[in-house]
């Protein structure tokens, strides 16, 4: 069985029982569903409203109202957690009224490249937000600041073969994370 396969199914596992929890009134439960999907719902929510903090927090709100009216709905064999609720968060703004948020008055070729751009950058910040703090923080050390494994072991404070061994984990979980948004 691959990693890749071992992973699913942790997270079915425990999405499963999560789910199961919420529904049975463990608040602890549903706080542990945010947590893992906070960062990425805001980072989906900032992304379409071009940083509009007061669109924003009014979005995210209403979003996770939605969610746990919902968690019935929520299926962890269909979808992660993360990307259901990204999926209502998007909706969210759709609905909202156009006026409140901000639309830029642009020719369609001016903007085709930079939202093709802009849609990577969002997969990359999405990705990056639902992995664990260790990985993001190799990752971020590695291929943002440019610094060598030596460096990296001596930022976080372990060997060498500790930081390579958890680069090349952080890899996968990366790889993972993107290629399912």
């Amino acid at each position: 069985m691959s990693s890749e396969t071992d992973g699913n199914q942790e997270r079915l596992w425990l999405e499963r029982r999560l789910r199961a929890a919420v529904l049975a009134g463990d608040d602890t439960a549903w706080e542990v569903l945010v947590n893992r999907a906070f960062d990425a719902v805001l980072a989906t929510v900032r992304a379409v409203c071009h940083g509009d903090d007061h669109v924003v927090d009014e979005v995210v709100q209403e979003t996770w109202m939605v969610a746990v009216r919902r968690m019935r709905d929520f299926d962890p064999d269909r979808a992660p957690f993360t990307a259901w609720v990204r999926g209502i968060a998007r909706r969210r703004v759709k609905e909202r009224a156009p006026a409140e948020l901000p639309i830029a008055s642009v020719e369609p070729d001016a903007v085709a490249e930079p939202m093709v751009a802009a849609d990577v950058s969002e997969r990359i910040s999405l990705a990056m937000a639902g992995l664990p703090v260790a990985y993001q923080e190799v990752i971020r050390a590695k291929y943002l600041d440019r610094l060598t494994v030596d460096e990296i072991s001596r930022r976080v404070g372990a060997t060498r073969k500790a930081v390579e061994s958890r680069l090349s984990r952080a890899r996968l979980a990366f790889r993972r994370a993107f290629s399912e948004l």
